[in-house]
């Protein structure tokens, strides 16, 4: 399986980064910063409070991490 093969699912064809990247300011400098996973989809996310990947049960955390993360600036999800 190439990376073609990884990426080319037909939801991606609903963004025109086919959800590999996000670029907003994410840490509230004033520049715009990259986020980019080379398999599992990412979106951009408004201000907010998100489910983080414990949240959301992806995997067992350790005890001090949080279910949920609140953001300022924007945000990327996956």
């Amino acid at each position: 399986m190439g990376p073609a093969d990884l990426t080319g699912q037909d939801f991606r064809q609903k963004d025109p980064d086919q959800f590999l990247t996000v670029k907003a300011d994410f840490n509230g400098d004033g520049v715009k910063d990259i986020a980019f996973l080379e398999v599992i989809g990412i979106a951009k996310v408004k201000p907010g409070e998100y489910e983080t990947g414990w949240g959301k049960r992806y995997w067992e955390c350790d005890k001090d991490e949080r279910e949920t993360l609140k953001t300022k600036p924007d945000g990327a999800d996956s």
